[in-house]
């Protein structure tokens, strides 16, 4: 959360010579900053879930940036109707665009900011719960 708000006045200050300057009460603009750093925390639990049920460092990492950045690829390959009913609810891609952004999101088939990061809440949760079980099944 530091970081976030620490990024965010560093770019105002250097945005601010190109009179760029924008603050946090405009709309969307604190949601975005708060968002951006909830949103590092729960990838966290999201990789942590994933290596709790992998058990493999390599395979962890590969499979949850994979589900993160390949799958919502790979999803555009279906007819657009298809894309556009599955869109809201891939865990990356074009749906964390909202989340980042003070601008509402680009297209009208995504949730808003808040659903999308509800969105992905649940990834994190159902693999957490998964990977929870599966420890207290094998290693325990």
């Amino acid at each position: 959360m530091i970081a976030s708000f620490a990024d965010f006045f560093v770019g105002q200050a250097i945005l601010s010579s190109k009179h760029y300057s924008t603050t946090l009460t405009q709309p969307g603009v604190l949601r975005a900053v708060l968002l951006s750093a909830a949103i590092v925390a729960v990838f966290g639990l999201l990789a942590y879930g994933t290596g709790a049920i992998i058990r493999h460092t390599a395979g962890a990492i590969t499979s949850i940036l994979g589900v993160i950045f390949l799958l919502p690829l790979l999803a555009q390959a279906l007819p657009s109707s298809w894309f556009q009913a599955i869109q809201r609810w891939l865990p990356g891609g074009g749906a964390l665009s909202p989340i980042a952004s003070s601008a509402p999101p680009h297209s009208h088939y995504l949730f808003s900011a808040w659903g999308e990061f509800a969105v992905f809440c649940g990834y994190a949760a159902v693999l957490l719960a998964i990977g929870a079980w599966l420890f207290i099944r094998r290693d325990a």
